[in-house]
């Protein structure tokens, strides 16, 4: 039903893990969920595509799950893609909550 499994590689250099200090944009800013990129293909930007990892509560290096939604954001051209474990179910009110901390400052929608 157009769901993509994928690996999900985390480095501090470009994404955060939860729980420890490092992000693209404050590095002293602790992310409350495992943020990343995925290796395998490019977004817009040219930069390999985004991605919010949930339904995980603890750091990880590396992830293999299912992408459940896509964020948009209007006033930005880096979409998010939102990345869970299988099976897992994640309301759009649960990922608004949990990726507040950072899209709180851009106009954006989910997406199935």
């Amino acid at each position: 039903t157009g769901v993509q499994t994928c690996a999900l590689p985390i480095y501090l250099a470009r994404g955060a893990v939860a729980g420890q200090a490092g992000g693209p944009q404050n590095p002293t800013m602790v992310y409350p969920v495992n943020y990343g990129y995925i290796e395998s293909f490019n977004a817009p930007d040219e930069e390999k595509q985004d991605a919010y990892i949930l339904g995980v509560g603890e750091p990880l290096a590396e992830f293999d799950g299912i992408v459940i939604a896509i964020l948009e954001r209007d006033d930005d051209v880096e979409d998010k893609l939102i990345v869970a474990p299988r099976k897992a179910e994640i309301t759009d009110q649960e990922i608004e909550k949990q990726v507040a901390f950072q899209e709180k400052y851009f106009i954006h929608r989910v997406f199935r």
